[in-house]
């Protein structure tokens, strides 16, 4: 892959040294996590599994909409994310921590 086959196509900020890679309208929909018991339910869900095991990421394919949680190396901040193109469509997103 050349260079001009990768774009940056933007940022993320991260307040909890960690993301959540999956479909928004899942999220959103799920009346269950617009309070704050299910909400935290959600997130034990994920963070219970990586804390025990010490793992950097998990799956949520449970009882909550399916996505990828994973934790920053660095914590906090903001991180860089580039698209890799192929024929002018995104066949890949990274983002750099």
């Amino acid at each position: 892959m050349s260079k001009a086959d990768i774009k940056k196509i933007g940022i993320i900020s991260v307040d909890s040294g960690t993301i959540y890679i999956g479909d928004p309208g899942y999220i959103s929909s799920d009346k269950r996590l617009h309070d704050r018991d299910g909400w935290d339910k959600f997130c034990e869900e994920v963070f219970e599994p990586m804390d025990k095991n010490k793992k950097e990421f998990s799956k949520v394919n449970s009882l909550y909409p399916q996505g990828v949680v994973s934790r920053t190396s660095r914590g906090d901040g903001v991180y860089t994310v580039y698209a890799h193109m192929k024929n002018n469509k995104v066949s890949e997103i990274r983002i750099k921590f």
